[in-house]
């Protein structure tokens, strides 16, 4: 992954395009943990100069992941999980009646549903 970051400098559309600032965000989702970091790192810099010039939905996504993985409660909402019965679950969320305003910031819409299960 973090070749690959080398190779291209940073994450930005007008650098890699929108479909290969996605796979990054992909590929890095799917990293080791420390490399996430670095990654989510990469877009905050390129959002902070220019939020159109980065898949800013990936801040989000990374944000999230890291947070989860980390044993802290998640901002975004992003993560479900499924329980002993197989029903799915919102990953606890910080502050949860703001996360609709903090998922909109990066142009996500409110997940499927904003209770604490799926509706399946």
């Amino acid at each position: 992954m973090m070749k690959i970051i080398e190779l291209i400098k940073e994450p930005s559309i007008s650098n890699i395009g929108k479909e290969g600032s996605e796979a990054v965000s992909v590929l890095a989702l799917h990293s080791y943990l420390d490399e996430m970091k670095k990654v989510l790192a990469a877009y905050q810099k390129v959002y902070k100069r220019n939020p159109d010039d980065v898949n800013k939905e990936s801040i989000p996504s990374l944000t999230d992941r890291i947070m989860v993985l980390e044993q802290r409660t998640q901002l975004f909402g992003n993560n479900w999980m499924l329980d002993k019965k197989g029903k799915y679950f919102l990953v606890p969320v910080k502050d949860f009646e703001h996360m609709n305003q903090r998922r909109a910031k990066y142009g996500l819409n409110p997940p499927a549903c904003n209770r604490l299960f799926m509706p399946w």
